[in-house]
């Protein structure tokens, strides 16, 4: 009897384990960035990501931000530091190209300095957009443009973000 428990118990396991052998070779890393340089204005932006493919064409995962603005004819200096959630949906068309749908909820906090003055700021955004990848065996650089619903009015239109990212 107790053969027989160890055996069951055994095999109740084995899809675990080679569920968990597969877990980290669906995992990426990667992530953008931007840079703005002008004789007035100074923008660096870095945003590293994680994600997790359920499937060979749908992935989720977090994103961290950083972002420093400043600018010279207008004592301005800002820094802003945040996360979120995305989802992307990555279609294969040719061998190594496709097309990418995301989506994600972010938000920023941002300790401002203008004039003398200081202040904090809160803010939620929702980008959802459509681009392209190319891919190289687990690596995939994208460009998508991306639209942030909860700003749109706030923005009128003034046409999307465009947003390269690499990932491994």
């Amino acid at each position: 009897m107790k053969k027989l428990l160890a055996i069951v118990l055994l095999l109740s396991l084995t899809p675990v384990v080679l569920s968990a052998q597969g877990f980290f070779d669906r995992i990426y890393i990667g992530g953008g960035g931007g840079l703005t340089i002008s004789n007035d204005y100074t923008n660096i932006a870095i945003q590293p990501m994680l994600g997790y493919r359920i499937t060979e064409i749908f992935s989720v995962g977090i994103l961290a931000a950083y972002e420093h603005s400043s600018g010279k004819g207008f004592d301005y200096t800002a820094n802003s530091y945040g996360g979120g959630v995305f989802g992307r949906a990555e279609v294969p068309l040719f061998a190594k190209f496709g097309l990418v749908g995301h989506a994600e909820y972010s938000f920023l906090n941002s300790s401002i300095k203008s004039n003398g003055n200081e202040w904090s700021a809160f803010n939620n955004f929702l980008p959802v957009g459509v681009g392209i990848y190319t891919q190289s065996g687990r690596s995939r650089i994208s460009l998508v443009a991306l639209w942030d619903l909860f700003h749109l009015s706030q923005y009128g239109s003034g046409g999307p973000t465009l947003r390269a990212s690499v990932t491994f």
